[in-house]
C-alpha cells in the first residue's frame, strides 16, 4: 500500500451557512469530480452511503466525523470554522480515506506493519480504537501525546483503565459503544488539554458492534491562539478581504447588513453612474464614497469632497464651479477653480446634498446633463468629466413633495441608491469595529483589554451617532491609558442609559431565554469549561455548547489576566 498517496491532502473551503464550496484542492476535485464551485458538500457527498444532512448552518464550528463509504474504506471528515479580522468567516474541511483494515486488531497481518504505523501516526488527530467489548486495540502517536499515555498502559485493557488512571473524565467511546451510534463530546484531560472526541461504532453483517473508532481533536492550541489573538491582535498584520479601504468604512463586519453593503459598494464601483448614499448621521457615508472611488477605474485620479451644508449659499456656486478674477469683492486675482474642475477625471463627492439651495440645484442639474459650465464672472465654457457621488441623511422624496428639492435632480442623482444601515441594525459588527478602532489607535500594539461586561454594554447601546460615535468612544477610552477597561470607565451619558434592572420581557419565552442566558453565562464564568458548566447545571455538554453559541457567550470561556 502506498501510504503517502493515501494521505494526500483533500480539502475544501466552504461558506458557513450552507457549506457551498468556494474552492477546493486538486486532489479533492479528483476524488469528487462533481465538486465544482457553487455545489454544496451535502450534494457532493450524496453519492456516498451516508446521509450528510448534519452539514448545515447549525453544524458546530469544530468537528470530526467518521463514516463508512462504498467499498472497504472509511472516510474521515474534519472541519473547523475560521474567523479572523477583516476576513469573511468560512469553514475549512479536509478529507482522509482510510482502508477499514487498519482499524482491525489483525491489521498488522493484513498490512505491512511499517505502512500501518505510518498511516496512523501521520494523522494529527488522536485515534483510539476499541473492540465490541470495550478493549483497547490501538492508539496512535497523536493520542499518546494528547492523553499523556503509552500504548502498554491501555492496549489490551478495558477503555475505562485510562479513566481509572484519571487521564480523562468522560469515556466517549464507551458512550458510543452502548448507544450504538456516533457520539461527539468535549472533554477536559488531566494534563489540561481540552479536546473534542467523536466516536463512531462499526457494525458487522449481523448488526453487532465490532469496534468503535474515536477521533480526538486537541482544541487547546486553537483556544490558546484565540486568546492571544484577542489580547494581542494589534501585533498581527492581517490581509483584508477585498479592498483595503474596507477597514475605514462601515463595511467591516460579517452581519447580513454589512455583507449586503459590501456587495452593493462593489457593484457600484464597477459602474460610472451617479450614486446616492442614504443613511443616518455617522453611518460612514464619506468613507463609503472613498471606498467606491478607490475600487473604481478612476482611483488614480482625484477624489474631491464638498459639504454642501457647510458653505454659505452665497458662496456655494463659486465653490462648485469656481470664479474668475474680479468676480466679487475679495476674489483672488488669479481666480479659483471649483470642485468640478479639480475633480476632472476623478470623483466628486457632494455631502449633505439636501442642503443645496434651489438655484444651485438647477445649475448642478445642467452640468450633470453633460452641458458646459462657466466660472462665476467668467466667459469660457468648461466641461468636466466627473463621477458624482451624493449623500444625505434626509428624505429627498419628502423634500421633493414639499418642493424644496428638484424632482429631476433627485432622479438624476438616484441612478444607484445605497442605504447605509444604522449601527443598531448591525450589532454583530460592533466587536469587529471596536477591535479595529482600538488597533488603529494603539501605539506600539499597547491596546487595552475590554472586560466582557464592557463589551456587552457597548454592543447593547443604541448608538444614535452610529460609527462616528463609536469611534469617539474608542478615543475616549484610549485616552484613559488603562491596561484594563471595565463598565465603570464608560462616559456618564452612556452609563445613565444602561438598564438599572432587567427589562420586562415581551413574552414568557423572552423571560425564559433571559434567565437561561444568565445561568449559562454565570456557570461558564465560574467553571471556564463547558463540561463542568453542564455538570453544574445538570444538562448535557452539547446543550451548553449549542446555547453558548446561540447567546454569543464565547468570551466567558476565556480566562483573562
Amino acid at each position: 500500500m502506498n501510504a503517502e498517496k493515501l494521505m494526500q491532502p483533500a480539502f475544501a473551503v466552504c461558506r458557513i451557512e450552507d457549506w457551498k464550496i468556494l474552492l477546493s484542492s486538486p486532489y479533492f476535485q479528483k476524488i469528487f469530480p462533481e465538486s465544482s464551485a457553487g455545489k454544496t458538500l451535502p450534494e457532493v457527498f450524496s453519492r456516498l452511503s451516508e446521509d450528510f444532512c448534519f452539514l448545515s448552518a447549525d453544524t458546530p464550528d469544530i468537528g470530526v466525523h467518521l463514516c463508512p463509504v462504498h467499498g472497504k474504506n472509511i472516510m474521515l471528515l474534519r472541519w473547523m470554522t475560521i474567523r479572523m479580522q477583516n476576513l469573511v468567516p468560512f469553514r475549512f474541511l479536509d478529507v482522509l480515506f482510510l482502508p477499514d483494515t487498519i482499524f482491525s486488531p489483525d491489521a498488522g497481518k493484513i498490512l505491512d506493519e511499517e505502512a500501518l504505523t505510518l498511516l496512523l501516526d501521520s494523522i494529527h488527530d488522536g485515534i483510539w480504537i476499541i473492540d465490541g467489548n470495550g478493549i483497547t486495540l490501538r492508539v496512535n502517536k497523536a493520542m499518546q501525546r494528547i492523553a499523556d499515555i503509552v500504548p502498554e498502559e491501555v492496549v489490551g485493557k478495558h477503555v475505562t483503565t485510562a479513566m481509572e488512571m484519571k487521564k480523562f473524565s468522560v469515556c466517549v467511546t464507551l458512550h458510543a459503544l452502548n448507544a450504538r451510534r456516533s457520539v461527539s463530546m468535549f472533554d477536559d484531560y488531566a494534563n489540561g488539554k481540552h479536546c473534542l472526541n467523536t466516536s463512531t461504532p462499526v457494525f458487522d453483517e449481523h448488526g453487532n458492534v465490532v469496534k468503535v473508532i474515536a477521533i480526538i481533536r486537541d482544541l487547546t492550541e486553537l483556544e490558546d491562539m484565540s486568546l492571544k489573538l484577542e489580547t494581542m491582535k494589534s501585533t498581527v498584520s492581517y490581509m483584508p478581504y477585498g479592498h483595503a479601504v474596507e477597514l475605514d468604512m462601515g463595511v467591516l463586519g460579517t452581519s447580513p447588513a454589512s455583507m449586503q453593503l459590501r456587495e452593493a459598494v462593489g457593484r457600484a464601483a464597477r459602474t460610472d453612474a451617479p450614486i446616492l448614499l442614504l443613511g443616518e448621521t455617522g453611518t460612514g457615508k464619506t468613507m463609503t464614497a472613498k471606498a467606491i472611488h478607490q475600487a473604481s477605474p478612476r482611483k488614480e485620479l482625484s477624489f474631491i469632497s464638498l459639504n454642501c451644508g457647510a458653505i454659505p449659499s452665497s458662496l456655494l456656486e463659486s465653490e462648485l464651479f469656481g470664479y474668475d478674477s474680479g468676480a466679487f469683492t475679495g476674489a483672488l486675482k488669479k481666480g479659483k477653480p471649483g470642485v468640478f474642475e479639480m475633480a476632472d477625471g476623478g470623483t466628486l463627492f457632494l455631502d449633505e446634498i439636501a442642503e443645496l439651495p434651489l438655484s444651485a440645484q438647477a445649475t448642478l442639474l445642467h452640468v450633470l446633463d453633460g452641458e458646459p459650465f462657466r466660472r462665476v464672472g467668467g466667459t469660457v465654457n468648461i466641461r468636466s468629466d466627473v463621477r458624482i457621488i451624493a449623500a444625505t441623511n434626509k428624505s429627498l422624496e419628502k423634500m421633493v413633495e414639499k418642493g424644496t428639492f428638484r424632482q429631476d435632480l433627485f432622479y438624476r442623482l438616484r441612478v444607484i441608491a445605497i442605504e447605509l444601515p444604522a449601527l443598531r441594525d448591525r450589532r454583530e459588527d460592533i466587536p469587529d469595529l471596536l477591535d479595529h478602532f482600538f488597533d488603529s489607535m494603539a501605539e506600539n500594539g499597547a491596546r487595552p483589554y475590554l472586560s466582557p461586561t464592557l463589551r456587552n454594554a457597548l454592543c447593547s447601546y443604541h448608538w444614535p451617532g452610529n460609527i462616528r460615535e463609536l469611534r469617539s468612544i474608542t478615543r475616549f477610552l484610549m485616552a484613559l491609558e488603562k491596561k484594563k477597561l471595565t463598565l465603570s470607565d464608560l462616559p456618564p451619558y452612556i452609563l445613565s442609559e444602561m438598564p438599572k434592572s432587567p427589562p420586562t420581557p415581551a413574552s414568557l419565552q423572552d423571560a425564559v431565554e433571559a434567565l437561561e442566558r444568565e445561568m449559562i453565562s454565570r456557570a461558564l464564568r465560574e467553571t471556564h469549561s463547558t463540561y463542568k458548566a453542564a455538570k453544574l447545571l445538570k444538562v448535557s455538554q452539547s446543550t451548553i455548547v449549542r446555547k453558548a453559541r446561540r447567546y454569543r457567550l464565547r468570551e466567558t470561556l476565556i480566562q483573562h489576566p
